[in-house]
């Protein structure tokens, strides 16, 4: 079931602390499908390849899913306190987005530079380099160390809400996956909004299940979309 990007739609949150609401939107796929070469060089516009092969890698399709549902999911309005979107290719290790205003933020053009891709993305960091991982979160701590987002007497939440497929990266084994973060239980909160529905090994969420997030899968439908958005809405309501 295909979602449409509602930029005008707003979601009021009535929450009565400030809060400070960050999306880590996750464009990029799945290493061990884009690394087959079937899925690289015979893929069709709807993700399969010539061989018959499900390639669930196919980017502009993936990525403009995840696009759309985090361009939904950013129309929140608090009551107090501020919305932010950062869009990252996480296994290329490219910032595409970095902690923008969603009313700022061009989402239209956005999804006309997913639309010319239209390909496999498939990157092999050079020997040496860091990982997919570590950028994951080098990303999610630069955004932890962020000063308030509003002035307050009390210090505000912040809420950090993960948008991704399952994805399993490349990883070197002196990487240590489950990386503790160093979070305050009582002043940040982690969500997951995953496209798909546990069929495959996931890293992203390897790396922030030390957060405990609320996990929301296959969110990809309309009806699961809206439960999660709901139970999202009613958790910060609470604050």
């Amino acid at each position: 079931m295909e979602m449409a990007l509602c930029e005008n739609a707003q979601y009021t949150v009535n929450n009565k602390r400030s809060l400070c609401v960050d999306f880590i939107v996750n464009v990029s796929d799945d290493y061990d499908y884009i690394s087959k070469p079937e899925c690289r060089t015979n893929v069709g516009a709807s993700g399969w390849s010539a061989y018959g092969t499900p390639c669930p890698s196919n980017f502009y399709v993936n990525s403009w899913q995840r696009l759309n549902i985090s361009g939904n999911l950013a129309q929140l309005k608090l009551n107090k306190g501020k919305v932010r979107v950062s869009i990252l290719d996480t296994l290329q290790m490219q910032t595409l987005a970095d902690r923008q205003i969603p009313s700022e933020f061009d989402w239209d053009r956005a999804n006309k530079a997913l639309m010319k891709q239209e390909k496999i993305t498939f990157f092999t960091p050079p020997s040496g380099s860091r990982s997919p991982s570590e950028y994951l979160t080098a990303q999610i701590h630069k955004i932890l160390s962020d000063p308030p987002c509003v002035d307050s007497t009390e210090e505000p939440i912040k809420i950090i809400i993960v948008v991704s497929s399952e994805s399993k990266m490349q990883l070197s084994k002196d990487v240590p996956l489950k990386k503790v973060l160093p979070i305050n239980k009582d002043t940040v909160r982690f969500f997951y909004f995953c496209l798909t529905n546990g069929y495959r090994k996931d890293d992203v969420y390897k790396i922030i299940k030390p957060a405990k997030p609320q996990k929301f899968m296959n969110v990809s439908l309309w009806p699961n979309f809206d439960k999660a958005l709901a139970k999202l809405i009613s958790d910060l309501e609470q604050y």
